[in-house]
């Protein structure tokens, strides 16, 4: 009896515990700037706005970074307090099959689509000139995308796309092809998971499928990590190092400074950049972290959709990979811990690598 009154008092103290959490989390994402979650060089002309590395020694870096340690540091003492690291991860939160593979690689295809149809390399404006080699790497991006929509040859997409992330570093500026490293990371799960459509057929295909498995549990850290790399920089990119861009898109976007429309009036549009980079720049740390990376993308789970209806379509079409990720990272994470045996895949088909 003593034992059953324990086991509900602690149950509901987890819950309680929950609701907090959700509801902080929530809470901060949904009244949190949000610029940090816009891509101004996507809707401002960025070529009068280079990069101030005068700046990395500043203020605003330096409180971004404390804040970012601050926040690690609070993950990490209530990992400590509630001793899961999926927490929250209350047994109806728990997925069988989360279908990870599955929402990744759809919504990274439909947006490598739109990027090819617009002629831009893996995120807009990384335009490609109307040579006939970039015609051959869109039509290579082309590729990519039919291989994560079908499952054919996926581990061979996936190993390309981190191809066309190097391509990126060679045509275009550091700074924008950095802001890339998310499809790096997407690449690399493809290239270690596939898409687990087909049984691979063949006896080169079945002995990759054999040596990538066994880095299998790497693949989504790997790719949350990149994604966190890819955030974080943009941070610096689009805010702490280039003021000035953020400064030009607040002002065909004044409404984003909602403190202002708050009546916080002494609340300036540079404080609120510095405020939006600060979070951003915590985001990027946490994925990296990989500490209680459920209560992160609750953080993030508001902001990174709350643009979508403001901003062009580039804002949607461009942000599926990295929803995509948030929602293997929150559902792929705990499914990840239950010991349950992989589905049956499909019937032997050619292209399963």
């Amino acid at each position: 009896m003593n034992r059953q009154y324990t086991g509900r008092a602690t149950g509901r103290r987890s819950l309680r515990l929950w609701l907090v959490v959700l509801a902080a989390g929530v809470g901060l994402a949904a009244f949190g700037p949000r610029v940090a979650w816009a891509h101004e060089k996507w809707f401002v002309d960025s070529s009068g706005y280079p990069l101030r590395e005068d700046m990395l020694g500043s203020w605003p870096v330096l409180v971004a970074l404390l804040t970012a340690m601050f926040a690690l540091t609070a993950l990490l003492l209530l990992r400590r307090v509630v001793r899961d690291p999926y927490f929250p991860n209350p047994p109806w939160l728990q997925p069988v099959n989360s279908a990870v593979q599955a929402v990744v690689g759809i919504q990274t295809a439909i947006s490598l689509v739109y990027m090819t149809v617009q002629g831009w390399l893996l995120a807009p404006l990384l335009t490609l000139p109307g040579e006939w080699w970039s015609i051959l790497l869109l039509a290579v991006q082309l590729f990519v995308a039919f291989t994560l929509v079908t499952g054919w040859l996926t581990r061979l997409g996936g190993a390309v796309l981190i191809l066309l992330v190097i391509s990126a570093f060679l045509l275009f500026p550091t700074s924008k092809a950095a802001e890339q490293l998310l499809f790096a990371g997407i690449g690399t799960y493809f290239l270690i998971k596939g898409r687990g459509l087909f049984r691979p057929e063949g006896r080169l295909f079945g002995r990759l499928a054999v040596f990538w498995q066994r880095y299998s549990r790497h693949a989504l850290p790997l790719m949350r990590v990149f994604t966190g790399l890819s955030i974080l920089w943009l941070a610096f990119s689009e805010k702490l190092l280039n003021p000035g861009l953020a400064l030009a898109f607040l002002r065909i976007h004044p409404e984003f400074n909602f403190m202002r429309l708050l009546g916080v009036t002494w609340f300036s549009d540079e404080l609120f950049i510095y405020a939006a980079a600060a979070v951003e720049a915590t985001v990027g740390v946490l994925l990296i972290a990989g500490v209680l990376p459920r209560i992160v993308i609750l953080f993030m789970w508001v902001p990174f959709n709350i643009t979508i209806p403001i901003l062009p379509p580039e804002e949607l079409l461009g942000h599926l990979p990295i929803l995509a990720v948030m929602y293997a990272v929150f559902l792929g994470e705990a499914s990840a811990s239950l010991r349950i045996e992989e589905p049956v895949p499909a019937p032997a088909q050619a292209g399963g690598l």
